[in-house]
């Protein structure tokens, strides 16, 4: 029997198959925030990018609170709202306003969206590959 497992397990249980982990979500964040980066770009630029591309890439598993509230309502909005296509512009906006502030960005917001976009874009695309499914389109479609 599979069992659904949540985000801060590496493993679905019973299922086989290793689910990508929050973990490896924003390492690949930070991979291609460094990847994406410009050749021109200030150096001290480019450890801000990187910090932005690993916690962007993470954000979206931050679903696993809805597991508080009980087990049915973590299956239920699990790859949710969170891993929406139609809501990653409002993600990566609100994202890259918080790093800007935390990280303490010259350039502000803007200079952390794109990566912001790009992270939570890889995040979604690599959750969407695993037998689980994502809500690519809600809260408007729980179609899976």
């Amino acid at each position: 029997m599979c069992v659904i497992s949540p985000a801060w397990t590496t493993r679905s249980a019973g299922c086989g198959n290793p689910e990508l982990d929050t973990l490896t979500h924003a390492l690949s964040g930070a991979l291609l925030a460094r990847a994406t980066a410009a050749k021109d770009a200030p150096p001290r630029s480019l450890p801000r990018r990187i910090a932005a591309g690993f916690f962007a890439c993470a954000a979206p598993d931050l679903d696993f609170v809805a597991g508080f509230a009980g087990p049915v309502s973590y299956l239920l909005n699990h790859r949710g709202v969170t891993h929406s296509l139609l809501l990653l512009p409002i993600w990566s906006f609100g994202v890259a306003w918080l790093l800007a502030k935390l990280l303490r960005e010259p350039g502000g917001w803007r200079a952390l969206y794109g990566i912001s976009a790009l992270a939570i874009g890889a995040h979604i695309a690599g959750d969407v590959i695993t037998n689980y499914g994502t809500m690519l389109f809600a809260p408007f479609s729980d179609w899976r």
